[in-house]
Formats: C-alpha cells, structure tokens, sequence
C-alpha cells in the first residue's frame, strides 16, 4: 500500500512546489538573489497591463475640473443646492458652449466685484483657481491666443441671463462672457422656485476670498469600507515595462528602491505608498501651464486607482499639482499619511516628483455608519474665538472626511466628517485646534494668533446668513 502511494504523494508535492515558486517570482521580482541584491532584475508582469485602474483609466480631464457646489445668493442670503441641481446647470452650459478667446477683458475693479457681489445669482463653485482654457465642456475655443485667466467660480446673474461671469473670487476679478443664443431665465427660475429645499449657508471672510458654512447644525454619517490593494507588480511594470531595474533594500521596513538611469521609484509595501523621480521631457520654463496639467493627467490616469471621485487642486508657489481624493463630495484629510489622500505632482522645470498610494476602497460597509455631528457656522466661530483666532487668520474652512489611521492591517477604512482649516498652508480639524495643537507647535513670536488666554482676537469675524445679511 505504501509503494503504491508514493509515487501520488511525490507528483502532488511537485506540483505543489511549483507552484509556489511560481507565486514568489511573480509577486517578488528579487526573490532569487536575496532581499539586499543590486543585480538589475527583469520585471515580471502582464505586458497588458497600462494602467492600475480601469475606470480611473477611462476618466476624461473635465470629470476632474467639475464644480464642487452650486450656490445661490437669493432673498438676501447663501444657499447651497442639491447635486441634482448642480447637474442641471453643468448640463445646461455644456449644450451651448460659449466661445472664449483672447479678445476678453478681466475687469480687476474692487468697486465693480463688490457691486455685482450684491446681485442675486447662482454660483459654481469649484475647488480651485484653475486656467479656464482646460474647462472645453463649456468653452470652445476661439481663433486667437487663449484667455490667460484662472477662476474658482462661475456666476450667472439672474439680471443678466444672456451672458455668465468667470469668477477669481480670492482676487477679485472676473471676466464676462456672453451666452450663443441662449439664456438661462427659465432655468434660473425653476431652481429657485422654492429656496426651502436649499440649505442656508452663512457667509465668512478668509484671509483672501470667502467660505461658506451651513447656517445650521447638521449630521453626516461616518463611512467604513474594506481596503483594496493594487498590485505592486503591476505599479513596478508601469513604470519600467520591460526596462532592466536594479533593486536596492534600503534597510527601512517594507522599503525598496527601483532604479534606471533616468528613473527611481520608493515603493513601501508595508504602507502601500510609492515615490517617483523622473528626468522632464522637456524644460518645463517654457511649457504653459494648462498643458503640464494635461500632461499630469494623462500620468494620474496611468497610476491611480481611487474612483469615488477626484478634484485637481494647485500650488503655484510649490508648482504642484494635487489630484485630491474625494468621498460623497467631500475631500478627504488625514493625519494617517498624506500619500493616502490623493496622487501629488512636484514640477520642476527639470524634473518630475509624484507619489500616491495604490490603497483604494472594495465594499462599503452600511450597518457601521453612524451619525456625526457637525457645528453650525455661529458656533465655529466662537470656537475660533476661544483659541484666540478670527476666520480671517484662516485662507480655508471646509467639511472633509478624515481617513483614520487605525486600518486593522489595512483591512478596514473608517472616515469621520470633520471641520477642516487651512493656516499658513498647515491643514488641520477644528478638533484638534480646540485642543490647543495649532498653538502648541506655532513659533512663539508668531503674532497670527494670541498668545495668552483672555486676549481678544483682532479681526472681521461678520457672518452673512442664509436667508438674512
């Protein structure tokens, strides 16, 4: 019985082997010369493989250009609408496109701002400035050079339905642009018809531009999911293809280093974060700016793999470009890892710096949602107050959802809606800040925020109440 066994159980093991081996080649393309080799190293992966992502991949660059918000300012005060509405307007402009060139004047007029900033209107609002020659679903182009303008807003006036507004609402200036033949009366009135299915917003001054926060006290659920993770194999095969690589273990736990001649990649398989350097193509001093956009996108498609909905944001004085991750119209924040957060672009004229994460969601989790309570405009104020703050100290007050950093093993994601500043371009929640870290980690000398308990916070601190002034 045991000879006639042998020979089964010998073939079974083989096989068994086998395929093991097989597995440790595929997902580790170093295995065969040990952790801490430099011998450069064919990758092992599917030559199909041109993207992480599927559906990021399909992604055009106005999904990433989308408004953020619609918003009113009616009967005296802010509304915001629901996203149906928003998809109305949006589906509306991209009907009739209006023709944009470069024979527009940018009336930079503070008396002229103020004076139409009276008006009633409706407002997209989106979440940066960004140059209004990339937004083509709305505007084709006219023979010419291009507008050279950036707006974080459009505005179409209820007085002036024949033509809408490109707003820089931090600078305040704007540009005019008539409507082809179309105008938006009837669409004005039907949205607005009844204001009591908006919900008011309140109004608050920044350091440069304005926010607005819901007038009332409100509640958002938290979210859970199980986390995905992407494939490294497939992130080192988009990289360098074919490409001979060296591999160098940096000692760090999870760490390696992928290298060419021209490029390096910092992949930490313990946190699913990557780092890319790359040589430019070309001298980017020269390159405008709406094409290193395009051609940061044409990269994010490439690499990401969030798909509940992503925002470019920018940073002119850093030249980086942030494709930032959004969860039900929310962007998110955490203090986990930033790399979690979205795919960041670091442009020199020489070379290019971008790093993510290949973490994305699988299946959301309903029965572990729970309600969280999110303060009315008034009552953030006065929380400001308490550490010796005005919103003018601030250059952003917004609602993020923070990814938690406990992720049972990069199992499970927990994201909580919080308030969210930005000061002197350090984000952090309003939780934190009433636990007193902003001004533990401030220099001393700062004279941004009061320094001892009892000092009155010098400021404009007015609130411009949905509904009132």
């Amino acid at each position: 019985m045991i000879r006639r066994l042998f020979i089964p159980i010998t073939l079974i093991l083989a096989v068994l082997t086998s395929g093991v081996l097989s597995w440790l080649l595929l997902t580790n393309p170093d295995f065969l010369y040990g952790a801490n080799s430099q011998t450069p190293q064919q990758t092992v992966r599917n030559e199909q493989v041109d993207s992480l992502n599927r559906q990021v991949a399909g992604m055009k660059l106005t999904d990433v250009l989308a408004p953020v918000a619609l918003d009113a300012y009616e009967a005296g005060g802010y509304w915001e609408a629901s996203a149906s509405h928003l998809d109305q307007v949006t589906a509306a402009l991209a009907q009739t496109p209006s023709e944009l060139g470069g024979d527009f004047d940018v009336v930079e007029s503070s008396e002229a701002f103020a004076s139409m900033s009276t008006s009633p209107r409706l407002i997209l609002r989106f979440a940066d400035r960004l140059p209004v020659s990339l937004w083509g679903q709305w505007f084709k182009s006219k023979d010419g050079p291009p507008l050279d303008f950036e707006a974080d807003q459009i505005w179409l006036l209820k007085e002036e339905p024949q033509a809408l507004y490109l707003v820089n609402q931090v600078d305040e200036t704007y540009v005019r642009v008539p409507l082809n033949g179309w105008d938006f009366a009837s669409l004005y009135q039907s949205l607005i018809q009844d204001l009591s299915t908006w919900t008011a917003m309140s109004q608050v001054p920044l350091a440069k531009g304005k926010a607005l926060i819901r007038t009332e006290a409100f509640s958002l659920p938290s979210q859970v999911y199980t986390l995905k993770k992407e494939s490294e194999a497939n992130l080192i095969g988009l990289f360098f293809g074919s490409d001979n690589y060296s591999i160098t273990d940096s000692g760090e736990s999870g760490e390696k280093k992928y290298k060419t001649l021209d490029l390096e990649l910092d992949v930490n398989s313990d946190s699913h974060v990557y780092t890319a350097r790359s040589e430019a193509v070309q001298n980017r001093s020269s390159v405008h700016r709406d094409q290193i956009i395009m051609d940061s996108f044409a990269e994010m498609k490439k690499y990401g793999v969030w798909t509940q909905g992503l925002r470019l944001t920018t940073n002119n004085s850093t030249n980086t470009l942030y494709y930032q991750r959004y969860l039900d119209g929310y962007p998110l924040m955490s203090d986990a890892s930033p790399y979690y957060l979205g795919l960041q672009f670091n442009l020199s004229p020489k070379v290019t710096r971008f790093s993510g994460s290949f973490l994305s969601l699988r299946s959301h989790i309903d029965d572990k949602s729970k309600a969280t309570d999110l303060d009315a405009a008034s009552s953030l104020v006065s929380q400001l107050h308490e550490q010796g703050m005005v919103t003018t100290d601030l250059d952003q007050i917004f609602v993020a959802y923070e990814w938690q950093a406990n992720m049972e093993n990069f199992q499970l994601v927990t994201f909580i809606p919080k308030y969210y500043v930005e000061y002197k371009g350090r984000y952090i929640s309003l939780e934190r800040l009433n636990r007193g870290e902003l001004r533990h980690n401030q220099d001393a000398s700062s004279s941004d925020v009061a320094g001892s308990e009892g000092t009155s916070p010098q400021g404009v601190n007015t609130l411009d109440e949905g509904g009132q002034e």
